[in-house]
């Protein structure tokens, strides 16, 4: 495994569990103090989900086109977390702007992140 994606694992497993946290936060907020508990939950085990499947399938035998896929996951995340960050607090956009702004990011990211992955290059690791 290298360097590359031990990053890319860690990274789309944190951005995960942001985005579900944050999701089923919103969405169970009317249960009081128990969505944020829900949230952090859910988000956690969605996370440990995506670090399990990003490792899993950029160290094992998986299939180069697996591999593409995989990493454009891992780079949807990040771009879409890294986006969301970057438009809320360096151009200070609103909610909404910053999630499409962050949508864009991840697309962005995780395409480039695909095309530069094993099956396009024909190397064996990401």
């Amino acid at each position: 495994m290298t360097g590359k994606s031990i990053v890319l694992a860690i990274a789309s497993g944190v951005a995960t569990f942001l985005v579900v946290a944050t999701l089923v936060s919103e969405l169970a907020h009317g249960w009081g103090g128990f969505a944020v508990v829900l949230g952090l939950f859910v988000g956690a085990i969605a996370g440990a989900i995506a670090t399990a499947g990003v490792t899993s399938d950029l160290t094992g035998d998986a299939p180069p086109r697996r591999r593409r896929i995989t990493g454009a996951f891992a780079g949807f995340m990040i771009g879409l977390v890294a986006g969301i960050v970057l438009a809320t607090l360096v151009a200070d956009l609103a909610a909404n702007a910053s999630i499409g702004v962050g949508v864009v990011a991840g697309l962005l990211l995780g395409a480039w992140v695909a095309l530069r992955g094993p099956a396009a290059t024909g190397e064996g690791k990401l």
